[in-house]
């Protein structure tokens, strides 16, 4: 299970990175990368056979990446982020 740490908290890590929190290059990353395949995996994080660890690790990254994304794009993607 701490693979599944680690690759989470190395997506926190990436989703927080200095160049994605300026603004004035890409508007603050309000899309991201293959949304869909990173859904579908950050629900799945979520089972309930997962340790706590892990699902405290996904819940920050659903954290950064909802903040990231604004409401504007939560409202269109809101039936692939409310999956997990």
């Amino acid at each position: 299970w701490s693979d599944y740490v680690s690759a989470l908290s190395k997506l926190i890590k990436v989703l927080q990175r200095a160049e994605y929190n300026d603004t004035t290059k890409i508007g603050s990353l309000s899309v991201i990368p293959e949304k869909a395949l990173l859904a579908r995996r950050l629900s799945q994080c979520t089972n309930p056979i997962l340790p706590s660890g892990v699902h405290r690790k996904a819940l920050d990254a659903y954290r950064v990446i909802l903040a990231r994304i604004g409401h504007h794009q939560l409202a269109q993607d809101l039936a692939l982020w409310s999956a997990g």
